[in-house]
Formats: C-alpha cells, structure tokens, sequence
C-alpha cells in the first residue's frame, strides 16, 4: 500500500465550485489516474463509481469503502465534527454499489 493524493469526485460533487477545468485541459485523464491509484483509501473523499459524488455535504467525510461478499461496495462516511471527536458511533451508510 502506498499513499497518493486524493482529488474530489470530478462530476456533481459538494466541491464543484472550486474544482474549474483550465481550457482545453484533459483534467478528467489526471484526477481519474490518481483516484485509481487510490480507491481503497481509508479517509479522503468518496468514490462515485456509478452515478454522482455520493458524498451529502462538503461537512462528511468519506471514511472507507467495504466490499461484502456479494462484490456490493458499501461508502461509510462520517461528519468531519463527529470525526474529529472520535465519535464513530455516528457513521452513516451513504452509498451501496451494486455494479
């Protein structure tokens, strides 16, 4: 395991405003290698690998993904004050990927 930068989901996302596409760069190719890399992060920001960002605020934190046995990925996330308080009692599911 080695440790990469994390980017933000690149398509309907609670960060859209402050991610801006420079003209005419292929910026999807870089955030989609570097996301790659470092999908099975443990903290971060969520993957969105059916539909949009399945993060609901810029306030949640993606926590990690879990695969069950049926290959579903289940998004864990929790709120950046319930993370700081070490408060993982209040964890929500945010995403199932069924793909």
């Amino acid at each position: 395991m080695f440790k990469t930068l994390d980017l933000p989901e690149a398509s309907d996302s609670p960060w859209n405003e402050e991610r801006q596409p420079q003209p005419n760069a292929d910026e999807d190719a870089v955030f989609d290698y570097f996301r790659e890399l470092n999908f099975d992060n443990f903290l971060g920001y969520g993957r969105a690998t059916t539909g949009d960002d399945p993060t609901p605020s810029r306030d949640s934190r993606h926590l990690i993904i879990l695969t069950n046995s049926l290959g579903c990925r289940l998004h864990l996330q929790i709120h950046q004050n319930d993370l700081a308080a070490q408060d993982f009692n209040k964890v929500t599911l945010n995403w199932v990927d069924f793909d």
